[in-house]
């Protein structure tokens, strides 16, 4: 028999259950993912905590070191792909329509603090300042091989309840246009002051050579950070999305995908995670 030992105030699940007979750990999970908007990973425990907000996500450094922060995106149908006659449009982005379920994507791009708790190896150092900036622990992580990912996520999927994943071409464009139908979640806007409030693309770099700390411009109408610019990321395939900090404008529309091959390690190219519970 299991029994509710505490559920905590606004929906967020702490020490759930305790079982008489086994299926706890399954039963906790299954209320988070029924009452959490929001899926908080412990990558140094694999202990999921469930809550309806996270309200220190600008303020807890733990959320780009030690923690991951999921957010759900509800199941529904969206536009993919872009128009001939659309800004940027390139011949492989075939317009029409996706339907996703619910899943929860992480807010940020995986950190490299948090690359290395899960690989325990730290790739950007390979390569040098001029693609990669400064040695900040809270910018995303890049140069791993697309083959490295998966070998990281296999490994973690097989010692954990809960397994991590690559996101599809499909989930990443539905998460990124966040309802939206045009070249950005923001809009059309091409302006330098509109697309620096969102986006690190080599129009609003400044200059300055690296990606910038995760998290550091205005999310999109889903919450999510970074979709544009910053780095590259990762899908199942092998496209990469979303355009980077050294690219222009253009790479970084919500329908753009660019080919790179799974054994190649690229400095501009990094990941955003899905957790299934």
């Amino acid at each position: 028999m299991n029994r509710i030992l505490a559920l905590g105030v606004a929906g967020v699940a702490t020490m759930a259950l305790s079982s008489c007979g086994g299926g706890g750990s399954n039963l906790t999970q299954d209320l988070g993912a029924v009452l959490g908007e929001f899926q908080i990973l412990d990558l140094t425990t694999g202990v999921i905590e469930s809550r309806t907000v996270v309200l220190d996500l600008d303020t807890n450094a733990d959320y780009r070191s030690t923690k991951m922060v999921f957010r759900a995106v509800a199941g529904g149908s969206g536009p993919v792909g872009s128009a001939p006659t659309a800004f940027g449009y390139q011949i492989d982005e075939v317009q029409g329509t996706t339907s996703v379920q619910r899943y929860y994507l992480g807010v940020f791009e995986v950190t490299r603090d948090q690359w290395t708790a899960l690989a325990g190896t730290t790739p950007w150092t390979g390569f040098s300042a001029s693609m990669v900036g400064t040695a900040a622990v809270d910018k995303p992580a890049s140069g791993m091989s697309h083959d490295e990912v998966v070998t990281m996520l296999t490994t973690w999927n097989a010692a954990q309840v809960n397994d991590l994943a690559l996101p599809t071409e499909a989930q990443w464009e539905y998460a990124c246009r966040a309802t939206t139908t045009g070249s950005f979640a923001w809009g059309e806007d091409r302006s330098d002051g509109v697309v620096d409030d969102y986006a690190v693309v080599s129009e609003t770099a400044g200059g300055i050579s690296g990606p910038r700390v995760v998290g550091g411009r205005v999310p999109n109408a889903f919450g999510f950070f970074d979709m544009h610019g910053n780095v590259w990321e990762f899908t199942t395939t092998d496209s990469i999305r979303g355009g980077s900090w050294r690219d222009s404008l253009p790479a970084a529309r919500s329908a753009n995908r660019k080919a790179l091959d799974q054994i190649t390690g690229h400095p501009l190219v990094g990941l955003r995670l899905i957790l299934s519970l």
